[in-house]
């Protein structure tokens, strides 16, 4: 029997996308096969490695099986291109939650032809579909497709030729989902909403109304904050509900002050917003942000970072 009859699906599970994430890498087929893949192998657990450094199957019923997993196949995507990665160049944790980062990968099957793949992570993160490239050593491009379930997305990729040997993956992901519109666009439609509360409540000269406003809106900052899963205090997104909650106490101190004053903030403020939410938007689309605010907050990490070197020296 030929290699073209001796199929070999692979399957690619990741639980992040963070750069030292370990991902395991399995192989099924009836036929005996080897694969050879890029990165560090943190362990085998069914395969043998040979003189090459390439994992060899084993058998159990009449079916051959690899499972490895491996570290160092997620490159967290980096602010600005032509720049060294650094931690202030990268959308790392400090840029929580705009997290994006590219999954790398050239998988070779010898002794079989790859019948499919199929990369799974958790469905908070979403792949950039429009920027993933998938090709064989015909340079064909694989047909994707996607399924999703118990928390999990799958991407299975097919190619119309039958003698795939070679693959390269490039799959760019971000944090996304569900997930990622909870703690990004609903604290902006519930910061148009605390406007117009409060410029509603000092129309109709209500105090209580006014601070019952400003405490609801505090509250649910400080519990979307504490429920958005945030790796550290030192992020975007913290930077964000902080200018917020300033805003929000500038909004009502001048609708309180002047209310002509207020309604002539309110085109600036809803540009404001509009910005924002296409900020979100773009981001989904690239998994980039704009320069202007990548380049603010770059600046704010270096910031921090010098902070922390001097503390420690002082210490």
């Amino acid at each position: 029997m030929d290699n073209k009859e001796k199929k070999v699906s692979i399957i690619i599970e990741s639980g992040s996308i963070n750069s030292g994430a370990i991902t395991k890498i399995s192989t099924l087929s009836h036929f005996n096969h080897i694969l050879a893949l890029q990165g560090s192998i943190s362990s085998i657990n069914k395969g043998l490695i040979n003189e090459e450094n390439k994992i060899c199957s084993t058998e159990k019923d009449g079916i051959y099986f690899i499972e490895a997993e491996i570290y160092n196949l997620f490159t967290v995507k980096k602010c600005f291109e032509k720049q060294e990665q650094s931690p202030h160049n990268i959308y790392s944790y400090y840029f929580f939650p705009f997290l994006s980062s590219i999954f790398n990968q050239h998988l070779e099957i010898q002794g079989g032809i790859i019948s499919s793949i199929i990369f799974s992570i958790p469905d908070k993160y979403k792949a950039i579909w429009h920027l993933i490239e998938a090709k064989n050593e015909s340079l064909e491009e694989a047909k994707i497709s996607h399924d999703q379930n118990s928390g999990i997305i799958k991407y299975i990729f097919q190619w119309e030729q039958s003698h795939s040997h070679c693959v390269s993956l490039s799959i760019p992901i971000r944090l996304g989902g569900n997930t990622f519109l909870k703690i990004t666009e609903y604290p902006i439609y519930y910061l148009i909403v605390t406007l117009a509360g409060i410029a509603l409540a000092t129309y109709l000269g209500s105090i209580k109304v006014l601070l019952g406003a400003l405490l609801a809106a505090f509250s649910f900052m400080i519990k979307q904050w504490g429920n958005s899963g945030i790796p550290q205090s030192f992020t975007l997104y913290t930077h964000f509900f902080r200018v917020i909650g300033l805003y929000l106490i500038l909004w009502s101190l001048i609708w309180f002050q002047s209310k002509y004053i207020g309604i002539f903030l309110i085109t600036p403020t809803l540009v404001i917003i509009y910005i924002s939410l296409k900020t979100i938007n773009k981001f989904k689309y690239s998994g980039k942000l704009p320069r202007f605010l990548v380049k603010y907050w770059c600046s704010e990490i270096s910031k921090n970072l010098k902070y922390k070197k001097k503390i420690s020296k002082s210490n």
